[in-house]
Parts: structure tokens; sequence; C-alpha cells
């Protein structure tokens, strides 16, 4: 199967816009019993994990500020497409908070924009976009899209190609 998602994340990565890299942390279980994870570090076990990562967007959230989180205030966010190559539990949300860049409003791995008191988010920005399973009995491959208005949370800043 081919799982391509979107996120929104806080920051902007390290790397140009509408270029690909390829994130490969290992990852562990944390050692507090909780269903999060962590990033292994060299003298630790961990799965292997890989995920393949482009920048789309940058710009500024939310689009529109609110009286919840201050009239004024906006962060810096980026619209990233997303490609797991393995399929580890929280994959793609440690791999980009590893990068620096954590899922806007993802509480659980660093992605709240205005500090630890105040989510300011409705959801957890990131979306499954396409999945390609084989459903066939010919082993042909069916690909089901869902549509992500993600990109358009962002007020103006830079656009690649889309995916």
């Amino acid at each position: 199967a081919k799982k391509t998602y979107l996120a929104l994340v806080l920051g902007v990565p390290d790397w140009p816009l509408g270029e690909e890299v390829v994130l490969k942390d290992r990852l562990r279980d944390r050692d507090d019993d909780s269903f999060a994870r962590t990033i292994a570090t060299a003298d630790e076990p961990g799965e292997e994990a890989e995920t393949s990562v482009r920048l789309l967007r940058t710009g500024l959230w939310p689009k529109v500020p609110t009286p919840e989180v201050g009239d004024n205030q906006q962060v810096r966010a980026s619209l990233v497409e997303c490609r797991p190559f393995t399929g580890r539990r929280h994959q793609i949300r440690l791999h980009l908070m590893g990068s620096g860049i954590p899922i806007l409003g993802d509480d659980t791995y660093g992605g709240r924009p205005f500090g630890e008191s105040v989510s300011g988010c409705y959801r957890m920005f990131l979306h499954a976009l396409r999945l390609e399973l084989p459903l066939a009995k010919d082993g042909e491959m069916t690909c089901i899209e869902a549509s992500c208005g993600f990109s358009d949370e962002l007020a103006t800043e830079g656009t690649a190609s889309g995916p």
C-alpha cells in the first residue's frame, strides 16, 4: 500500500520549497506506559522508520487571527506532503517533531502554537490525502483520494507545485 498525507506544521523546515527529504529517525515506546512514542537515541533500541517529506507551501497561521488566541497573534507554518515507507505508530508525527516542525494541533508531540496552556487549534492538522491499496483480485491498485483544504488555512507567503 502507498499512503500520502498532508500536514500543516509549525515553523518552516530547513530545506527548500518543493524539495523532498527522507527522514529516518528510529522510533521506540516511551518508558511511561503511555501510548505515545519517542525518537530513539543512538544507544537505545528502536524500530526503523522512513518518511519522505516535501515542503509545498509556507505562510502564517491562523489565516485570520481570532480573539481566542489574540487578535494579532499568528505563527509561521508550512504545508508538507508526507509519504511513509514504513508503517510505525505515530511515525509521521514523530518524524516531523524530530525535524523541528511539529504538526499543528498535535498536543502530544509539540504542536501547540501558543504554548502549553492554549492549543489554539480545533483539530490536529494531519490528513490522509491518498491511499493506494491492492483491493482487486488481480493485484491492481485501487486509489482512494480525499481532498483537503489545509492550504486555505495559511495566509500567503510561499508556494511550490502541489501534489
